[in-house]
């Protein structure tokens, strides 16, 4: 597998429209950033919806396994960068 995966997004909604319309539904929006994945094959696991959204976001975090984890791993990354 590649050490990441890109992604485009085409439309007019902005991701604060996204983020708002999300919210209206009652679910968790987590701001987050695009990293620089490192140049190395990222680690051999199933490839889950976690291990998609890590491949996008170019978070090499093997111990991130579960939603949940996701969640807690995007917070914690969301409270230090302030």
């Amino acid at each position: 597998m590649s050490h990441r995966t890109d992604l485009d997004l085409f439309g007019d909604l902005s991701s604060d429209q996204l983020a708002h319309w999300y919210r209206s539904l009652g679910l968790n929006v987590v701001r987050t950033r695009i990293r620089s994945a490192p140049l190395r094959l990222a680690p051999v696991r199933p490839y889950t919806c976690v291990e998609a959204v890590k491949h996008v976001l170019g978070l090499h975090a093997p111990w991130t396994l579960t939603p949940w984890q996701l969640y807690k791993r995007l917070r914690h990354d969301d409270v230090r960068a302030e």
